[in-house]
């Protein structure tokens, strides 16, 4: 019952036409719902568990568990220091900025790197042309502060892809057989056989003026797509093998009571009004907005919708949706 609750949810708060939800509980049974139509309401299939969305940044958790698998197996390690990337670099000078930059606190969004991913009138430098990385803004962080970034992700993209001496994409594929959960990578805004995006709540795009974003070069942060089911599944895998231990805990450095706020290697953590303790993450693309919750018996709670939810950025809705979840027992 619960679920259908946050369906509902879904349609009317969050205004997703079309969405998924994907539950797997502590025995590792799934349970789904689905609503709406894949395209054109009543001319068009209707969405089913296998329909596919795009992840926008639940993408980012599944970068940070291959950074973590292979920092297990010694191919990387938490002190990578970034600049590393960057072919010929003699100058210490040139890289003063960049000192502090490891694969480390990128992952925790907390080296303070700032640059554009998803702008569509500068193309991507990154992961194409490393030594741009020196013309970037690094903030000064204070011990426990994070500042969110899509192009730090890139980086440990590019990091991964130096590692395993293959491309990010076909790495990720290979270590997590992504396929074997209909899990893929998006290359367009909208492609055949997709949900399609519902841009009512975008600021600028609309159907006759489309995202014209590097889909190749978001791939680590933004790139893949897929179901509800396929994405809860794979994850409750990853908590089971190689990301144990890899849950955001309680830090008296960051506030926990906030979304967003609190962030470990993979989610952040937050403390419903009711005292539920969730690790999360929350995604958007434009047209599409997903949110991955994981509480303390390590269920997981999947949902996808075909929206961009309205206040995406100030995360009042996403927050009441947490906390619903908080109330009704996940």
């Amino acid at each position: 019952m619960w679920q259908k609750e946050m369906m509902n949810f879904g349609v009317w708060t969050l205004r997703a036409p079309a969405s998924q939800s994907a539950f797997i509980d502590a025995e590792g049974q799934v349970h789904h719902c689905e609503a709406g139509w894949e395209d054109d309401v009543f001319f068009s299939p209707l969405v089913s568990d296998d329909s596919l969305f795009q992840y926008g940044s639940l993408t980012k958790p599944v970068t940070s568990a291959l950074a973590i698998r292979l920092i297990d197996q010694g191919v990387l390690d938490y002190d990578y220091r970034i600049t590393e990337l960057i072919e010929g670099l003699e100058s210490h000078d040139e890289a003063k900025n960049y000192e502090s930059v490891t694969l480390g606190n990128l992952m925790t969004h907390s080296a303070g790197v700032s640059g554009y991913m998803f702008s569509g009138k500068k193309p991507s430098w990154c992961p194409y042309s490393m030594s741009q990385m020196l013309n970037q803004k690094v903030w000064e962080m204070p011990e426990g502060a994070h500042r969110y970034s899509n192009l730090g992700y890139c980086l440990i993209g590019a990091a991964i892809s130096r590692a395993t001496g293959a491309h990010y994409r076909t790495a990720v594929e290979e270590a997590f057989s992504l396929g074997s959960y209909g899990i893929g990578f998006v290359d367009a805004p909208h492609s055949e056989g997709w949900v399609h995006p519902d841009y009512t709540y975008h600021d600028f795009y609309r159907d006759d003026i489309l995202p014209s974003f590097d889909y190749y070069a978001a791939s680590a942060t933004a790139g893949m797509g897929g179901s509800a089911k396929g994405y809860a599944r794979l994850m409750h895998a990853l908590l089971g093998s190689s990301l144990e231990g890899s849950l955001t805990e309680k830090s008296e450095l960051c506030d926990y009571h906030k979304i967003r706020n609190c962030y470990g290697k993979l989610f952040y953590l937050y403390e419903t009004p009711s005292g539920e303790l969730f690790n999360a993450k929350g995604g958007h693309m434009p047209g599409y907005s997903s949110v991955l919750v994981i509480n303390e018996s390590r269920e997981v709670f999947v949902w996808l919708g075909n929206t961009d939810t309205p206040n995406a950025s100030s995360g009042i809705n996403t927050t009441r949706f947490i906390d619903l979840l908080g109330e009704r027992g996940f």
